[in-house]
């Protein structure tokens, strides 16, 4: 459940490409992201965040799967939240730390799941001093889907 206040939702009510929060203010400490997605998608495909639209390779992780096997990444164009679902309904959550500051990197934390079998925590940074101030949502491959839901809060 987060922690904090919401400053967008969207549910869709049908097919899209990709979900944009736009015009994020810098009032709050932290950002957290929080996807919903149904389970009929046609194929498991990643799921993927972009910051202010920013696709150089600076999007870096690490993360360990609950089957003990280990992701690492660097130098990517985006962050990978969670994979479509076919079978089991999926859900995803992402911490951006100090989103407002210029005068760091931004930390961010990945939370996600497909069912009792896949579950996925890490961690990584997004290589900027850019103030966060849109965020990106998007498959690598066929759509979002009706009932899909995405959700910002802001975190004092």
């Amino acid at each position: 459940m987060p922690k904090g206040v919401a400053i967008g939702h969207q549910r869709l009510s049908g097919n899209s490409t990709s979900i944009t929060f736009n015009n994020i203010s810098g009032e709050y400490r932290d950002l957290e992201l929080v996807i919903s997605l149904d389970r009929s998608h046609a194929g498991a495909n990643g799921v993927y965040l972009r910051l202010n639209s920013n696709g150089t390779a600076i999007y870096r992780y690490t993360a360990l799967n609950q089957n003990g096997t280990h992701e690492y990444s660097t130098n990517r164009t985006y962050w990978d939240i969670t994979s479509l679902p076919v079978s089991y309904p999926a859900h995803g959550t992402i911490q951006m730390l100090d989103y407002s500051q210029t005068d760091r990197f931004k930390p961010m934390f990945r939370d996600d799941g497909q069912n009792q079998y896949l579950n996925t925590i890490g961690t990584g940074q997004w290589d900027n001093t850019d103030a966060i101030t849109s965020l990106t949502i998007y498959p690598s491959s066929n759509n979002f889907i009706a009932g899909d839901s995405f959700a910002i809060y802001g975190v004092l």
